[in-house]
């Protein structure tokens, strides 16, 4: 009888291991795309001495935005470019990659490109598309970059600040695919996810 439940106990705590480790693992690819992106940002408002500087974030995916393209570990999903020396947008990585030791398929959905000017703002597609023009988007159809583990219900979305040009990052982590949507209360941190 002991055994049985020592058994029981033991199979729930492997369960919820299991869960949070795979949270984790989305939550960490989350993190590390919107401080990447945080850093373009700072990087081309401080580029001071190249007044034309606009660095472009192109997406490495081919479906068209909101659908979404697979990445594994080590494949590239933004990379970097303007059009005077590619140090003023980022001196460190002009590309970003899922983790090394991101385990899983991940479905990303993002609008591309993403430009941000030297004035800290940020334009998505053409100058002329105005819904486009605000990452954030409206409240009813926000332009979030979309992270969505494969074969799990974790969803995790990066949105870029129009006006401030800064990233932070929502969870729905009971998303049936990578259109759902990551509720407005959960950006800014984790700490509203209900788990």
């Amino acid at each position: 009888m002991v055994t049985a439940i020592i058994a029981v106990l033991s199979g729930l705590v492997v369960i919820t291991g299991w869960a949070s480790l795979r949270r984790a693992r989305v939550d960490a690819i989350a993190l590390e795309m919107a401080g990447w992106l945080n850093g373009i940002h700072a990087n081309t408002t401080a580029a001071t001495s190249n007044v034309n500087v606009a660095c472009e974030v192109t997406f490495a995916g081919s479906a068209p935005y909101p659908d979404a393209s697979e990445f594994k570990a080590g494949s590239t999903v933004f990379s970097v470019s303007n059009g005077s020396n590619s140090t003023d947008c980022s001196p460190t990585a002009l590309s970003f990659e899922i983790p090394a030791n991101a385990i899983g398929v991940y479905r990303i959905a993002s609008p591309s490109p993403i430009k941000f000017n030297l004035r800290g703002n940020v334009l998505v597609g053409t100058a002329s598309d105005a819904d486009q023009n605000n990452m954030s988007g409206s409240a009813a159809s926000p332009q979030d970059i979309k992270i969505f583990m494969r074969g799990q219900q974790l969803l995790r979305c990066v949105r870029i600040n129009y006006l401030l040009g800064t990233a932070s990052i929502g969870a729905n982590s009971n998303a049936s695919w990578v259109g759902a949507k990551c509720a407005t209360s959960s950006f800014g941190g984790f700490a509203n996810e209900k788990f």
